[in-house]
């Protein structure tokens, strides 16, 4: 994951991103449709990461995303369609069907002109 991220990335490094940014979008998140996709990559490599790790080490790593997830589910709308675009037989992950309660200027208008909301 370090060499694709371009730096040293550490589980401690993306827990605190993902933290990080359910804290943004509880208050309300100021940054644009793009801002917000980066964003929700860090969740994307937690889950790569979980699934490389032994069942103890799921267990352990999942009861650690989960209270964040739970906020991050709190502070958002389920949306009818992801944020990207899928190629047939794509699938993404849920945490791409949901939207910011509580968007900001830039961010409410990317989603209303990509018409997720």
């Amino acid at each position: 994951m370090s060499n694709a991220a371009g730096f040293k990335q550490t589980l401690d490094r993306l827990l605190s991103g993902w933290r990080d940014f359910v804290l943004q979008v509880e208050r309300k998140y100021d940054d644009s449709i793009y801002e917000y996709l980066n964003d929700l990559s860090v969740r994307d490599s937690l889950a790569r990461l979980v699934q490389t790790l032994s069942h103890e080490g799921r267990d352990v790593l999942t009861k650690v995303i989960q209270p964040l997830d739970e906020r991050f589910i709190a502070a958002t709308n389920e949306t009818s369609q992801p944020l990207v675009k899928l190629s047939d037989g794509e699938s993404l992950a849920w945490w791409y069907y949901r939207v910011p309660a509580n968007p900001g200027k830039e961010l409410l208008d990317d989603l209303q002109s990509e018409r997720l909301l």
